[in-house]
């Protein structure tokens, strides 16, 4: 803030760490008891003394200015240059977050997934909302997150249409295309079909090291695991449409493992979106925090 001042202004804003850790407490407050505007909170008919009496409001949009996480001076704005960040505004406040949690001990069973920053608004980073319209919230920013049963976030990478920087690469530069062959190594989805729901088809290396399974439920279901395969098959309950009743079908150990600790991203999202920060005062950083 001191230094996007001093370029601005040519004069300091004696912006103190005390300050700002009242600046981004207030922040969480009013992301916790929203108003329509943010002026509304130091308003006589209005007033929130929560925010209104830690600082006031002037000040609170001069830090909101100001507020910068990165020296504007020093950004690469060439796109073809090699080191050039389309999250170079933010990039300290991310990596400073993915640190925090990767200091947190990781449980055994963890889940990744992607997971939406829900946000549709104006900001420079348009250009990596992303739309899907199956979706509760259809507009926003997507990550990849790898989480606990319990839906902390240890660690996430946030897309830009770019190919992640990996500690310990393996040495594959390309892309590669996976096509089914003339004669496939397990039934095809019109022979499980015609076996019914329930309907359970599995290979297995010779080692016993790497299990391929393939369940029919209301569609195909094929999962590959080192450690879990088809035994013990148990039942399970699902609601048959034609009978208009709950049966029980056959569900291999695989399945019943994948259900069981896959929601942690889940988890992460309906937590964050019944706790969503507050979207106009990040400047075009919606909720990256939550």
């Amino acid at each position: 803030m001191n230094r996007k001042a001093n370029q601005c202004l040519h004069s300091t804003l004696a912006a103190t760490e005390a300050e700002i850790e009242v600046f981004t407490g207030m922040l969480i407050v009013m992301g916790i008891t929203k108003m329509p505007r943010y002026r509304m909170y130091w308003a006589n008919q209005t007033r929130f003394d929560a925010v209104a009496n830690c600082m006031s409001r002037n000040r609170f949009e001069t830090l909101l200015r100001f507020l910068h996480f990165n020296d504007d001076d020093k950004v690469i704005m060439d796109r073809n240059y090699p080191m050039y960040d389309r999250f170079y505004k933010v990039r300290p406040l991310l990596e400073n977050i993915r640190k925090t949690c990767l200091e947190e001990t990781p449980g055994e069973l963890q889940s990744v997934d992607e997971h939406i920053i829900p946000y549709k608004g104006r900001c420079k980073m348009n250009i990596h909302l992303h739309y899907n319209p199956k979706r509760p919230c259809k507009w926003g920013l997507k990550l990849f997150a790898r989480c606990g049963k319990n839906g902390f976030v240890h660690d996430f990478w946030l897309c830009d249409r770019m190919a992640p920087k990996v500690e310990n690469p393996v040495g594959f530069f390309g892309m590669n295309v996976v096509m089914k062959t003339s004669r496939p190594p397990a039934d095809s989805i019109e022979c499980t079909k015609r076996r019914g729901r329930g309907s359970i088809d599995f290979r297995r290396t010779n080692d016993n090291k790497l299990c391929v399974v393939k369940w029919f439920d209301n569609r195909e279901v094929i999962l590959s695991s080192t450690y879990k395969c088809v035994d013990p098959v148990e039942p399970v309950r699902r609601w048959d449409k034609m009978q208009r009743q709950f049966i029980d079908v056959p569900s291999p150990a695989i399945v019943r493992e994948y259900n069981q600790f896959m929601g942690g991203v889940d988890l992460t999202e309906s937590i964050t979106s019944a706790e969503n920060g507050t979207d106009e005062y990040f400047l075009g950083n919606p909720r990256v925090t939550d």
